[in-house]
């Protein structure tokens, strides 16, 4: 939604790999306007996660006529080794790395098995973002816990990088019950005939 109108939906999923881990997907379909134009804006991106959530190799598609990019990449000791595709044209890109990052396709399940949770809790978490090609720690605090109709409890993060802050709800099993940004976007966990409509 952008300030209360539905613009489009997004679908995320896991798939256990053969040797423990996960392999994450994620596709969103939205229609903006900007510049007084309408655009469509597609992405498409996967993790593949070694069992202990470890980033192992990931690919991104981010479609909006006449910009199309995308990123293929893996994670080798101390090193994002990507190819970037863009304009036509192939760019090797190294970025230095501490620790192996999240990404936003794995934070929600990355919190589900943190040991114990509790509201003031602050995590410093290695963070790669596909879009900017950048990687850096990301803040995110518990800052609220919500109950739901049937009683499931879930957690308010706000979550910040670089100058961006998101607030996102989160239930124990790491899925995202809806997400807030501060440009008027948010996402609402709803049926697959629900978010489509």
């Amino acid at each position: 939604y952008f300030d209360g109108q539905k613009v489009g939906y997004a679908v995320n999923s896991e798939t256990p790999t053969v040797d423990g881990g996960v392999l994450m997907r994620h596709r969103s379909a939205f229609t903006l306007a900007a510049f007084g134009q309408i655009k469509q804006v597609i992405t498409a991106g996967n993790a593949v996660m070694d069992k202990d959530l470890t980033l192992r190799r990931f690919d991104f598609l981010m479609s909006s006529d006449p910009v199309r990019i995308a990123v293929r990449g893996e994670v080798q000791d101390k090193l994002i080794v990507m190819e970037v595709f863009q304009a036509g044209e192939a760019q090797r890109v190294e970025l230095p790395i501490t620790a192996p990052p999240q990404m936003s396709l794995s934070l929600p399940a990355w919190f589900a098995r943190q040991p114990e949770v509790r509201v003031g809790q602050r995590f410093d978490v290695p963070y790669f973002d596909p879009v900017s090609l950048s990687q850096d720690v990301m803040t995110v605090k518990v800052v609220d816990v919500e109950l739901s109709s049937d009683g499931e409890e879930a957690y308010w993060l706000e979550r910040s990088f670089g100058e961006a802050t998101t607030r996102v709800l989160v239930n124990t099993k790491g899925e995202t019950l809806r997400e807030e940004s501060a440009l008027g976007m948010s996402m609402v966990r709803q049926t697959a005939a629900e978010a489509q409509a």
